[in-house]
């Protein structure tokens, strides 16, 4: 605005100093004056100006005579075109600005206008809070008149109910289409997870989708961990800094600056920490400085020294939660690759500020045990001649090995073992040559095992079922796995007896029918809880709604849907009723069996229970 006011001044004084012209120059010799502007060095300016109004910042001029003739009239008429450019940019500017301070002064009102509708909003969306909270209130009123519920309980419930108002307005907004008793059920549950402590949760694991996956264990870490944390519990992940990580599934890595030391094979090694976040999981990468080639392959798993690897890695993880002064509730981990957790904490860390610390074990394989020489128990710093013995290290078989598996559900405080039994083959060669029979392309997923014999017969099959309908993938990749999932239209699983139902329920998600491959049988894979108390978890757990795992929703969808469903069942409805089977696997997709619901409770359950032992 400063420069219009320049220009407008600029004008006045034009209109104000013009004057009549001048005499003929033969008649007087009279004086001609111009404004020329100095530079910065004193210099005269080539471009001629005005002086600005009072009170601003003026420019210096220097006053200079001019004999009047025509080569000056020229100047002068040169100088004059240089002003009026001059007060054309300046008039550009001004209106640029003006245009500007317009557009502010828009935003300002349209920023005024938005804070009032707010403000209309919540003055209209208070009263229809306050009606739904008094409503709920005189609701549990009316429990306590029909006799649905006593006095007591009444009154406890008004008390939580005032104590969370804010929540219980967003979680029961709309109640009048309800009836008491499901009002109350839903009060009761609201109410016993509003009291529920918050519980710090550690993984110690060696994978974690998408970071490093090679199976179901990282997929269900990273989906369990995700729920937990929806809930308002802490979790951290701790995992090896393997060569081929997924750097770009980590959001803000760094490396802390300081290392620490961590014990193995009679000395203390140094190691670097890493530390970055994952789907809004917080996640601790352990590198070995002295053992760098230990995570340095091309592999997570099959070396000759993976019992090294991952002891040490174990090892290391309990120094690092010392060192970083953590009092983690529970400790999870999972397979025999950190099973041997279990027994270094309760043999040396439980009294190193970890003694309201709880360990659980989960067991995604048990044909993977890990048996070893027992003087290798010395490498992590554990004494093998104490504990070599049929109640804690040594195999019930080979009894001159120890089982670090074993020994990582003696000393877990529970253990969920949700472990895939051998598949039959026979049966597995008989869907497939029906499938085939039938027009059917099948695809077969396998890994490489620790077992020689299940390497030797997933061999042989692939050398029997050689034809171009089948297809054999012999690393596991869990891009691909979703691929294959979403094409096909039946999934063969070992069995629906079990509480997590990853891949059965993954399938269905994805539109693919999981069927089972034995039906005579009660499936494949099982479900225990073991502590070291005996069955007073499994007691608790089945108390508390989860210890029959046949209890759960995605159960008994699945056994309801697919349970008496054979290979052949499935393939005749698909060719001779398709609108059937598409509502049959439109009905699965539209289903929620995320973690959020039943297994992120049944792991609550479970935490629960050893964090009070």
């Amino acid at each position: 605005m400063e420069a219009v006011r320049n220009a407008a001044a600029v004008a006045s004084s034009l209109r104000l100093t013009r004057t009549k012209p001048p005499p003929h120059p033969t008649l007087t010799s009279p004086k001609c004056f111009c404004l020329r502007k100095e530079d910065a060095f004193g210099n005269p300016s080539s471009e001629t100006s005005l002086p600005k109004l009072e009170g601003h910042q003026t420019d210096v001029f220097e006053v200079e005579e001019l004999e009047t003739n025509d080569d000056d009239i020229w100047k002068l008429f040169a100088h004059a075109q240089r002003n009026i450019l001059y007060l054309n940019k300046q008039r550009l500017t001004a209106m640029e600005e003006l245009k500007k301070v317009q557009e502010e002064r828009d935003l300002l009102l349209e920023k005024i206008e938005q804070l009032e509708a707010q403000k209309q909003t919540g003055a209209q969306t208070e009263p229809v809070a306050s009606s739904s909270f008094a409503d709920l209130l005189l609701r549990i009123d009316s429990m306590v008149i029909s006799g649905m519920i006593g006095s007591g309980e009444a009154s406890s419930l008004r008390k939580k109910v005032m104590d969370s108002r804010s929540q219980i307005n967003d979680a029961f907004c709309e109640i009048r289409h309800k009836t008491d008793m499901e009002l109350l059920s839903e009060l009761r549950l609201f109410t016993e997870k509003m009291t529920q402590n918050p519980l710090h949760i550690v993984h110690i694991c060696s994978e974690m989708d998408p970071i490093s996956s090679c199976g179901s264990l990282a997929s269900y870490v990273t989906g369990l961990s995700c729920a937990l944390q929806r809930k308002g519990d802490l979790v951290e992940v701790i995992l090896p800094k393997y060569s081929n990580i997924n750097l770009d599934a980590i959001q803000g890595l760094r490396r802390i600056d300081a290392e620490f030391d961590s014990y193995f094979g009679g000395h203390w090694h140094k190691n670097r920490v890493w530390i970055g976040v994952t789907r809004g999981i917080s996640v601790t990468l352990i590198e070995p400085l002295n053992y760098s080639t230990f995570f340095n392959r091309d592999r997570l798993y099959g070396y000759s020294d993976d019992f090294e690897r991952f002891s040490y890695f174990s090892r290391a993880s309990m120094d690092y939660l010392v060192k970083s002064g953590k009092q983690p509730d529970i400790l999870h981990i999972h397979n025999w690759e950190t099973a041997i957790v279990g027994p270094l904490f309760w043999d040396i860390f439980v009294h190193q500020g970890l003694g309201a610390t709880r360990v659980l074990l989960t067991c995604h394989d048990i044909t993977s045990q890990c048996l070893e020489q027992p003087s290798k128990l010395e490498l992590c710093g554990l004494d093998p001649h104490r504990l070599n013995r049929p109640d804690r290290f040594q195999d019930n078989t080979k009894m001159n090995l120890v089982n670090v598996l074993k020994v990582g559900c003696i000393y877990s405080s529970c253990t969920f073992d949700v472990s895939t039994f051998d598949v039959d083959m026979d049966n597995l060669k008989a869907a497939v040559r029906y499938a085939m029979n039938k027009g059917a392309q099948v695809v077969l997923v396998f890994m490489e095992s620790e077992t020689p014999v299940m390497n030797s017969l997933m061999k042989a099959l692939q050398n029997e079922l050689k034809d171009a309908n089948v297809r054999f993938i012999e690393k596991y990749d869990d891009a691909l796995a979703h691929l294959i999932l979403a094409g096909s239209d039946i999934f063969l699983c070992s069995s629906f007896h079990d509480p997590w139902l990853q891949m059965p329920l993954k399938a269905v998600k994805y539109g693919s029918a999981p069927i089972s491959l034995n039906l005579a049988s009660d499936g494949f894979r099982q479900f225990k809880v073991r502590d070291s108390r005996g069955s007073s978890q499994s007691e608790y757990l089945r108390q508390s709604g989860w210890g029959d795992c046949g209890s759960t929703a995605a159960s008994q969808y699945l056994l309801s849907t697919y349970g008496n469903m054979s290979i052949g069942q499935a393939l005749d409805e698909i060719n001779t009723e398709p609108s059937r089977w598409a509502w049959r696997i439109k009905d699965g997709m539209s289903k929620d069996f995320s973690w959020d619901a039943e297994c992120c409770d049944i792991h609550r359950a479970a935490y629960t229970f050893i964090k009070n032992l």
